[in-house]
């Protein structure tokens, strides 16, 4: 790979890593917020007795995971997520003792409350996306709260750990969305500073989830650049009305601008010719009026 290549790679990867980590913030600051939150709804005098001290360290150690959302959001995550964890099962079991609930039944009230939890974290920071997703994940936990309210302590487990699953599956969903939307951006910007009179963006599909953005730009000469934008980070390329090299020249300059304005690098393209009859003598190897797909 030459220099400039690996340049332009390392810019892609950090463009990536730095809307991961903004997630990984945003969804930080809402763990941490629902931590406090728990902690604050402790009102029965009796389960506030049983775990005052435990209460009391693990509000330390939230004060000072806080200070570390920002710089190691990532450790700062984990290191949340094992604290809630522990102040869920601290008032659980305070809770039992105190009411004499069943182990079970303890252990299936923490378990729904932490599931409630994750969803709720993928909720501060989701978008279109992960609507439906997250909607599944919902009913989920509204099943179990069911269960649970029926002393059918036993279910409530696995439907939990399929909400958390889902509300993780969210996430990924929100991120891979968050970047397709930078991409279609990108593209729209640079086709209109072509000169090419673009069509508002187009969802294709069922769902944004599982469906594609479609992109239209046309030229007064007849010439066409359609994109197809999925969530999988593959791009679909459709040029219409070139003949020669006026086709690739264009590519080179949507590629070019997509990368040093916005750090959206295309990748190899695989093309598949259209019209061959049209290609200009001596022109052979480059594509005129096809379809290529490239990785972002």
């Amino acid at each position: 790979m030459s220099m400039n290549g690996y340049r332009k790679a390392q810019l892609e990867r950090e463009r990536r890593e730095q809307l991961r980590l903004k997630q990984l913030r945003e969804q930080g600051r809402a763990m941490l917020a629902s931590c406090q939150n728990t902690i604050r709804t402790v009102t029965d005098p009796a389960v506030q007795q049983l775990t005052a001290g435990d209460l009391k360290e693990i509000q330390k150690s939230l004060n000072q995971v806080s200070g570390q959302i920002e710089s190691s959001p990532q450790q700062a995550k984990r290191d949340i997520g094992t604290l809630k964890k522990r102040l869920n099962k601290v008032i659980a079991q305070a809770e039992a003792s105190t009411h004499k609930w069943a182990k079970q039944q303890a252990q299936a009230k923490a378990t729904i409350e932490s599931a409630r939890q994750s969803l709720q974290a993928q909720k501060e920071s989701a978008n279109e996306a992960a609507k439906e997703t997250l909607t599944m994940a919902q009913r989920k936990i509204d099943q179990a709260l069911q269960l649970y309210k029926q002393g059918s302590y036993k279910e409530v487990g696995g439907l939990c750990q399929k909400a958390t699953e889902l509300s993780e599956e969210a996430g990924q969903k929100s991120f891979d969305e968050s970047v397709r939307r930078e991409v279609v951006s990108g593209l729209l910007s640079t086709l209109m500073n072509m000169g090419f009179v673009v069509d508002p963006p187009q969802l294709e599909g069922d769902d944004q989830a599982t469906g594609v953005v479609k992109l239209v730009g046309k030229m007064p000469s007849g010439r066409r650049a359609s994109f197809q934008v999925n969530l999988e980070g593959r791009m679909d390329f459709d040029f219409d009305g070139y003949e020669g090299r006026a086709c690739a020249k264009e590519m080179d300059l949507i590629d070019r601008t997509l990368q040093e304005q916005f750090s959206v690098k295309l990748g190899e393209a695989q093309v598949t010719w259209k019209n061959p009859d049209k290609i200009a003598k001596g022109a052979l190897n480059e594509p005129a009026g096809n379809r290529t797909t490239a990785n972002y």
